[in-house]
């Protein structure tokens, strides 16, 4: 399938975004736009078109496979890409809000929910950044931020470019941050020590998935967020639950080092 006419670049930018809200990462909506605009073509041609190193392109092309958004087939030896119709991202997003919804219904069996707390859901990489923002600002001065994350903790790359205005704002209200983390990202814990505003201590053997908690004690808010695309946060706005799991926070973080 291939686009009628070349989007103008702000046209282009805004359809980036769009695709970035579905699920897709910014250098697969690339990809992928381009795919729709030439037609079958190789990665070459992709990566002069983008502007993209070779080693993204295909990346971005296999996951982009694996989605069911682009097809190959082997010309004379070489592989060729082509675009699938973007109704199927439609039809992935229904499957994916399907799944939500019985995640969300197996949630509610095993948890007594309180009347009077609420529970949102953000989903996609710019309602997550948003939920961050709004989360901080709601944050005291000087308020204290609980962190439960593991090796694949996504956050840093799902906050994007905001990851800069997110550390400016904690730096001005002085709002810390408590992780827990696996004892493979030592490294990392380090760095985000002297960065942003973090102490850490690391646990051995445990913390593999792609999910981290969020315990904002002060404001009453706990939030699971998973780092899959696209990436969701799951908030649930209730002072006892945050204090709950404030209270298991404080049993790992005896345990770490």
């Amino acid at each position: 399938m291939t686009l009628s006419k070349k989007p103008d670049d702000l046209a282009l930018a805004e359809m980036i975004r769009g695709l970035e809200s579905a699920g897709l990462r910014p250098k697969e909506a690339q990809v992928y736009l381009s795919l729709l605009r030439s037609g079958q073509t190789g990665a070459s041609q992709i990566s002069r078109d983008t502007t993209l190193h070779g080693q993204f392109v295909y990346s971005a092309l296999e996951t982009l496979e694996k989605k069911g958004l682009v097809q190959h087939i082997i010309v004379r030896g070489r592989r060729k890409y082509s675009a699938k119709n973007p109704r199927h991202l439609s039809e992935q997003l229904a499957e994916r809000k399907r799944q939500l919804d019985d995640l969300i219904k197996d949630i509610e069996t095993k948890i007594t929910v309180d009347p009077e707390h609420q529970f949102e859901i953000f989903q996609g990489q710019e309602s997550f950044v948003a939920n961050e923002m709004r989360l901080l600002q709601a944050m005291p001065e000087g308020g204290t931020i609980l962190v439960i994350g593991g090796n694949n903790d996504g956050y840093i790359e799902k906050c994007g470019n905001a990851i800069n205005e997110l550390d400016y704002i904690r730096k001005k209200k002085n709002v810390q941050t408590r992780y827990i983390g696996a004892e493979a990202q030592k490294k990392d814990l380090d760095t985000w020590s002297e960065n942003r505003f973090v102490s850490s201590r690391a646990l051995p053997g445990v913390f593999e998935g792609s999910s981290n908690y969020g315990i904002y004690t002060e404001i009453g808010v706990f939030g699971l967020y998973v780092f899959t695309d696209p990436v969701t946060s799951f908030i649930v706005h209730n002072k006892k639950i945050a204090d709950n799991f404030k209270t298991f926070f404080e049993t790992l973080w005896k345990m770490g080092h």
